[in-house]
């Protein structure tokens, strides 16, 4: 007796044969029983096209794992590239800010010292420190050095400068002699960096508002 080729003896007969073919959705006459060889046919098509449903989802999701593995290194790379490009931009910066006629300026700040006492501190030294400024703005404003690092690095300097009696004489002349957009970069950094400035001429007026921080009311 024949036992019949393996793939036959795994396909479906009788009400087997027709419980599968209606589960897999399948249209045919229970009654015609000559038809029951092609019915088995088409259920072993439909197993195979099944089968062949899994492989390909299977596939797809490994591609769209792939996929996403790869955007999430590629972004983790270009993150650590700009995170280096931002760090070398901020080493220039702190190389611009203490080289130069700038470098005295810097190096006061630091002390505590009042800029009005300090050596070597002129206009020519504050134009230029106030400068170097105004480049760190307009690197921080186009994204090229990240916004933390330029912050940690050098918002204290800008605020002690801000304070001081010589910066603030020297910014309101400037603005007044040369134009109200003088230095507009390094205010912009004030507002953002919530460092208040008060002109100089203005200081003593009573209701005064500083730039970087609320107008005062009157009472």
């Amino acid at each position: 007796m024949s036992r019949g080729t393996p793939w036959k003896r795994k396909l479906p007969t009788g009400e087997t044969l027709y419980k599968e073919a209606e589960r897999l959705g399948l249209h045919f006459d229970a009654k015609d029983k000559t038809r029951d060889a092609d019915l088995q046919q088409r259920v072993l098509v439909a197993w195979a096209e099944r089968r062949n449903a899994i492989v390909n989802y299977t596939q797809t999701f490994a591609i769209v794992g792939t996929l996403l593995i790869t955007l999430g290194v590629a972004f983790s790379t270009q993150r650590e590239q700009r995170n280096r490009e931002s760090a070398d931009l901020m080493l220039k910066f702190e190389d611009l800010l203490y080289s130069g006629r700038s470098a005295p300026v810097v190096k006061a700040l630091e002390m505590d010292v009042g800029l009005d006492k300090a050596k070597d501190v002129d206009d020519e030294a504050i134009d230029e420190f106030l400068g170097n400024y105004e480049l760190l703005d307009a690197a921080y404003r186009h994204g090229l050095i990240s916004a933390d690092m330029a912050h940690d690095a050098f918002e204290a300097d800008l605020e002690t400068a801000l304070k001081d009696g010589k910066v603030r004489r020297f910014i309101t002349d400037a603005r007044t002699e040369d134009g109200s957009d003088m230095y507009d970069g390094v205010l912009d950094l004030a507002r953002t960096w919530k460092i208040p400035f008060t002109p100089l001429s203005f200081a003593s007026q009573a209701g005064a508002g500083a730039i970087g921080s609320p107008l005062s009311s009157s009472p």
